[in-house]
């Protein structure tokens, strides 16, 4: 005969939901903890976050905001600078690839420094 479902109590549920929440670990690692599957988890935890809304997560202080403008500003930054130089960029890389793929087999078996 078919194993039925287990039940959890309502506890259970959001303490462990509550946890995945309140750490930056991976679903797997918790549920694991917990002797559950990630997929029962991570259903835990979207009705938890439906449940209570915005209270997990603390608003960000003086020096989070601060740091969070300075990380998005490094961002775009890289960013504008990654879309001027790929242009640029692209014929080298294509030469590249074309000089990898196109050695002759000779090249392919040497190992360097015989």
């Amino acid at each position: 005969m078919a194993k039925g479902y287990r039940k959890y109590s309502p506890e259970f549920r959001e303490e462990a939901a509550r946890t995945m929440v309140g750490t930056s670990r991976a679903i797997t690692d918790v549920a694991r903890e917990y002797g559950i599957h990630g997929t029962t988890l991570g259903n835990w935890v979207r009705d938890y976050r439906e449940k209570h809304g915005g209270e997990t997560e603390a608003p960000l202080n003086l020096p989070e905001r601060a740091r969070l403008r300075e990380l998005e500003r490094e961002v775009r930054e890289l960013q504008m600078k990654c879309d001027i130089t790929w242009p640029a960029c692209r014929p080298v890389m294509a030469c590249a690839v074309l000089l990898y793929v196109c050695r002759p087999p000779a090249m392919m078996t040497a190992r360097p420094g015989q």
